[in-house]
């Protein structure tokens, strides 16, 4: 896997850390820092599981993504780059490796590794303040999705509360099926909506 690290600001000299983690066990399977002269980064990893992607960098908010590699027996190279937002009061970013239970917000394991690099990015961030944002697809009734949103998005709060987080600095707020991303007319629209946000309000 290779790509190159974007800074939105265009700064110099930056390290970014890249680590890849099973998904089922929340354990480290690779990792590596990108090249402080060019942004660029090269890893392997093995076939046959599901992965969590982190990529860290001081000053930036976290970048996360998810893939699956149980399928492919045949695949030599996965080219990504990946973009990091400074830490800046209103900027945001998807947290893609948060699950919950169908119709729940119950947080299933799987979201462990996320939670724990958002707990970090508060620790070591100690003035920030941030909203998670709780949204769903537009598919049943507008008061069930704000309730299940919100329910969501306090479920993440409540993680980090009793993870020692002061509580005065996370607003939880659930926005239903408002401010889609993709279309609801297909299910892969609907799976991108039905998401959960960080956004900076105080820095």
């Amino acid at each position: 896997m290779k790509g190159k690290v974007i800074y939105d600001n265009n700064k110099k000299d930056n390290i970014s850390l890249l680590e890849i983690k099973d998904l089922s066990s929340g354990k480290v399977i690779t990792s590596t820092s990108s090249d402080r002269i060019n942004d660029t980064y090269l890893m392997t990893l093995p076939i046959g599981k599901d992965y969590a992607m982190s990529v860290t960098c001081k000053g930036y908010l976290f970048y996360s993504e998810n893939f699956s590699l149980s399928n492919d027996t045949n695949l030599n190279m996965i080219e990504k780059d990946i973009n990091l937002v400074s830490i800046k009061e209103g900027n945001k970013i998807i947290l893609k490796n948060i699950f919950f239970a169908t119709n729940s917000f119950a947080l299933l394991t799987q979201s462990n590794a996320e939670l724990e690099t958002l707990l970090d990015m508060m620790t070591n961030n100690p003035t920030i303040k941030i909203e998670i944002s709780g949204y769903t697809d537009n598919v049943g009734k507008d008061d069930y999705n704000i309730n299940l949103s919100q329910k969501r998005a306090e479920s993440v709060k409540q993680y980090l509360i009793n993870k020692g987080v002061k509580e005065d600095r996370i607003v939880a707020k659930g926005y239903g099926k408002n401010n889609p991303i993709a279309t609801n007319d297909n299910e892969q629209g609907r799976q991108m909506n039905r998401r959960t946000e960080f956004k900076v309000i105080k820095q």
